[in-house]
């Protein structure tokens, strides 16, 4: 039996690249193969077996390639195991070599441990069963909980992030429950829920749902409360938004005669820009005015004159106050 020796052991990392053909499960294998410490030339009959053990007497797979051109000692092969075996586990490469059809294959030893380059097929494939990514539904899907790919009607999903032939390059979808966020090829993005591409401005944003604020910053309204003033008044808000809820509203209490009251705000408006106005003009009051003045760090002192068409003054309304 010849004795051969595999002194230079070389993995080719495989590009993978998005083309209409699946690259596949395949990758490179170079070797040199001497001879009694000379590099031979011919051709060469070679196994390749997968072990998940060094030691390991039987093979989880294997490939037999025939008549394999070594020039000058160097080979290359391709070799495919398949997605499969790659779980993350340690693997090794046993080789065999023959020339001759007359003669037994001769076992290359030691056995070669596998590096990471092939767990890169991992990526491409993912039907195994140990790996939190599985193929489904035209894409792929991790622990069903999120999705890659096309729209998913499993209600299980908490994410999907699909394409579809509309104008969305890219929609994610949120317990099934419709798109909370869809980039528009218009150039336009929008935001929340129950809304299509056809009311996504072109590059602009839609906001279906609330738009808030942090209160430190300034541009969007981050609060806003209707509120009554005047004589006698002693509440919260009407209504509110933004920032505020009921347990931290706006409060309200009459100050002096007439319309005038101190509106007490729930955060610091020493930074803050603010408009007021009266609620619903118009109606049995021909006239009606309204300001605020900061009275503190949380306080304004508000007054409300209304007025009707016959000299009528009514000392009580409703502030609408929004902080920028």
């Amino acid at each position: 039996m010849k004795k051969f020796n595999l002194i230079t052991l070389l993995f080719l990392v495989v590009s993978f690249t998005i083309l209409a053909v699946p690259v596949g499960s395949k990758f490179s294998y170079q070797g040199q193969l001497q001879e009694a410490g000379s590099s031979v030339s011919g051709v060469y009959d070679m196994i390749f077996s997968l072990h998940n053990d060094s030691g390991s007497t039987t093979a989880i797979t294997f490939n037999e390639i025939n008549d394999v051109v070594v020039t000058s000692g160097l080979f290359s092969v391709e070799l495919d195991f398949g997605d499969l075996p790659f779980d993350g586990q340690e693997y090794y490469l046993e080789i065999k070599v023959k020339q001759d059809l007359a003669l037994a294959f001769s076992l290359l030893v030691p056995m070669q441990r596998i590096n990471t380059v092939p767990y890169a097929i991992q990526s491409a494939f993912v039907e195994n069963s140990s790996s939190a990514w599985i193929d489904a539904f035209s894409g792929i899907q991790h622990n069903g909980e999120v999705v890659i790919g096309n729209l998913v009607a499993d209600a299980g999903d908490t994410v999907q992030i699909v394409s579809d032939a509309g104008d969305s390059p890219l929609r994610v979808i949120v317990d099934t429950v419709g798109t909370r966020f869809r980039v528009s090829k218009n150039g336009g993005v929008g935001v929340g829920n129950n809304y299509n591409d056809s009311q996504i401005p072109d590059n602009g944003l839609l906001v279906r749902g609330q738009a808030s604020q942090q209160l430190s910053s300034h541009g969007f309204v981050k609060a806003g409360t209707f509120i009554e003033c005047g004589a006698g008044i002693s509440s919260g808000s009407v209504r509110y938004f933004n920032n505020v809820d009921s347990s931290g509203d706006f409060s309200t209490s009459p100050t002096g005669a007439g319309g005038n009251c101190i509106i007490t705000t729930p955060f610091d408006i020493s930074n803050v820009f603010y408009v007021v106005s009266a609620e619903h003009p118009g109606g049995p009051f021909e006239s009606r005015t309204a300001s605020c003045t900061s009275a503190s760090s949380s306080t304004l002192a508000c007054q409300i004159n209304q007025v009707s068409s016959a000299g009528v003054t009514h000392p009580n309304g409703v502030l609408q106050i929004l902080f920028y």
